[in-house]
């Protein structure tokens, strides 16, 4: 796979069935799995299907899985640099997936600053106010990653703060 920035990233919207290729050591093989909406790609071939008189599109996942679909771009969405690094660190597909379709929240997520107030969701918990006081990429962890000082909390556990996110 090429330089991450050269390349031009999609979001599936559909499911999608795939194909996983396997490398073995006297052949390479491959296995049918099926593809997330939500799932991040990379476009890797473009070509026209003179019998459907259709554009189809050979796309591969970010991940070290190498898996391959075919499909319209009408099932997928283009995403922007910075779109692709906000949904990056989302792992669920399916969160990533309503993020991607709620443009204003995307929006606001990309114009996000340092110093700026918002408030956190944490699963089980109450909203947490707090300021950004980091965005950015850290080493070994995929797309941007934002820091939270929470407001009005006096004693957080790592599992606590861990498990937060926007």
């Amino acid at each position: 796979m090429s330089d991450h920035n050269d390349n031009v990233y999609y979001i599936l919207l559909a499911d999608k069935i795939g194909k996983k290729k396997e490398r073995g050591i006297l052949r390479t093989t491959s296995s049918k799995v099926d593809v997330l909406p939500g799932t991040l790609l990379l476009l890797v071939e473009e070509r026209n299907d003179k019998q459907r008189n259709t554009l189809l599109w050979t796309l591969e996942t970010l991940d070290p899985e190498n898996i391959e679909i075919d499909c319209q771009p009408t099932d997928t969405g283009q995403l922007t640099k910075t779109e692709f690094a906000l949904l990056q660190p989302i792992p669920v597909c399916q969160e990533r997936l309503s993020i991607f379709q709620d443009q204003e929240w995307l929006k606001e997520g990309a114009q996000l600053q340092m110093n700026d107030p918002v408030t956190v969701a944490v699963k089980g918990q109450p909203y947490l106010k707090g300021i950004i006081k980091y965005k950015g990429e850290l080493p070994g962890v995929k797309g941007i990653q934002f820091g939270i000082e929470l407001l009005g909390v006096n004693m957080i556990s790592s599992k606590y703060v861990s498990q937060c996110c926007l």
